[in-house]
């Protein structure tokens, strides 16, 4: 009987710990108050049972009685905290007034007052007023406040009974039916009607397993079907949080096109009344409008890039797959990159009988145009950045070499996160986005991408493509839903 008290106390305090965490979560199906107060119920109830537990324990019948009488009082405690959390849910989802929390405290503190002091009279312990305070006890508040729970969950449950959550919040409503059963109508012996007849050791002797057994049942139950509905509606929560970030960055993005394109269109009106400018004017204003020009495309780019992010995540992003010659495509990207590349001479070694490809070429620019500006960014100055390629069985592996700080291994873990930053980047302009869009957009091809790096010497950026004689897993299709495949190197 001693470890069955161990047990049931802590199945109670497991249940309260980990509901006291889910109640620092933001409120989801419930108040975060109703989730406060029954991870209260299942600490204090767990103490309540280890009190007992010790009560039990061989020592003196006065010490045994006292903790008989504490154990009994942090368990009306406890089903006061209980009948509030039934109260709470019952304000949100029935408009309950929420005044009705302060009563079950009050009466519980009331209750064990009296009980003190009507069995301990003259500092004699009353047997038979302490076994029918604890009868009266449970059916005057644990069946009352767990049948309240069953009622505020089942409420709930019928706001979402098509649904999971819902399947879940109903058998949690059927869990506390059964512990208000066995816990506030299966009670200690006493010598009144129904205890007298209904208790604990009629239970016993016709089902030969101890209450404590059921009750420790119900309450397993109870903990994972709550548990189960919070994780999920948390689990919506933060899904349903990310979809409106996506969009607000889509329509963010989106909008800001237009201001760029005027710009742009002003920029290139401007310039072309540069021949109505004197001659000492023009030079001057031909560097104004340069660097308008520059600001208006490198804002262009970045708003590109948060949309395709969006996309990225969203898995919405749209890919026109065809065959595609890679020696000249690279050659291109890179002659054109060279003004990107700032003071770094730019190496191309690409074998004559490079495999064709199955790919989408702009998409394999904006790939190869991120990864040499990251290299421009990250090399040391006046280095060289190599650009490679060679063919696999399956696939043609492209790389990207700058000459610089490197990567330690936890950047490389990091590196192709959303918005992360090495920290090396303190004076290097952009958003954070480059390589993750990378990343997202070799893989939504069938590729793969890695980094190999040796701190203080090199970093080399690999992504493959598959070739033309080895389709790729995913469908030919323009506008198909893309889910990236995790990196690998």
């Amino acid at each position: 009987m001693h470890d069955l008290y161990l047990f049931y106390g802590a199945t109670f305090f497991g249940a309260g710990v980990v509901l006291a965490f889910q109640a620092r979560l933001p409120a989801g199906i419930v108040p975060r108050i109703a989730l406060w107060l029954l991870a209260g119920f299942a600490l204090v109830h767990a103490f309540a049972e280890w009190t007992e537990m010790e009560a039990v324990a061989p020592r003196g019948s006065h010490d045994r009685d006292v903790l008989r009488v504490t154990g009994l009082g942090l368990a009306v405690i406890s089903y006061a905290l209980l009948a509030q959390f039934a109260i709470v849910v019952l304000a949100a989802c029935r408009r309950w007034p929420r005044w009705l929390i302060a009563p079950p405290i009050l009466l519980a503190i009331a209750w064990v007052a009296i009980m003190i002091a009507v069995v301990f009279v003259n500092d004699h312990v009353d047997p038979v007023a302490l076994r029918s305070f604890e009868a009266v006890s449970r059916h005057a508040f644990a069946l009352p406040s767990a049948l309240l729970t069953a009622w505020g969950l089942w409420a709930l449950h019928r706001t979402c009974k098509h649904d999971r959550i819902g399947h879940y919040l109903a058998g949690a409503s059927w869990a506390f039916v059964a512990y208000a059963l066995t816990a506030g109508v299966i009670v200690g012996k006493a010598p009144f009607f129904p205890a007298s007849y209904v208790n604990t050791e009629m239970f016993r002797a016709v089902v030969h397993l101890p209450i404590e057994a059921v009750r420790m049942v119900c309450a397993a139950i109870m903990v994972t079907c709550l548990s189960e509905a919070f994780v999920i509606q948390a689990a919506r929560d933060r899904h349903e949080l990310s979809r409106r970030r996506e969009e607000f960055i889509s329509i963010v993005a989106h909008d800001l096109r237009s201001p760029i394109g005027v710009i742009d269109l002003g920029a290139d009106l401007l310039e072309r009344q540069l021949a109505k400018v004197d001659g000492v004017n023009q030079e001057g204003m031909q560097k104004f409008l340069k660097r308008i020009k520059s600001s208006a495309h490198e804002l262009e780019r970045m708003v590109r890039d948060l949309l395709d992010t969006s996309r990225l995540e969203t898995h919405m992003l749209a890919l026109e797959r065809r065959t595609v010659e890679l020696r000249p495509l690279v050659s291109e990207i890179v002659e054109r990159a060279r003004e990107l590349m700032h003071e770094h001479a730019v190496r191309v070694e690409l074998p004559e009988d490079l495999p064709m490809v199955h790919a989408d070429p702009m998409r394999v620019e904006q790939v190869l145009l991120n990864l040499l500006s990251n290299a421009a960014k990250y090399s040391t100055p006046a280095t060289e950045i190599t650009v490679e390629a060679k063919a696999l069985p399956t696939e043609v592996e492209l790389a990207v070499t700058n000459q610089g700080a490197g990567l330690t291994e936890w950047e490389i873990s990091r590196v192709f996160s959303r918005f992360y930053r090495s920290k090396h980047a303190r004076s290097v302009e952009g958003l954070g986005i480059g390589l993750y869009i990378a990343k997202g957009l070799v893989e939504a091809q069938g590729g793969r991408i890695w980094i190999e790096s040796e701190p203080g010497r090199f970093a080399t950026f690999r992504f493959t493509l598959p070739r033309i004689d080895a389709p790729p897993e995913v469908d030919d299709q323009v506008d198909q839903n893309l889910s990236p495949k995790p990196a690998t190197g």
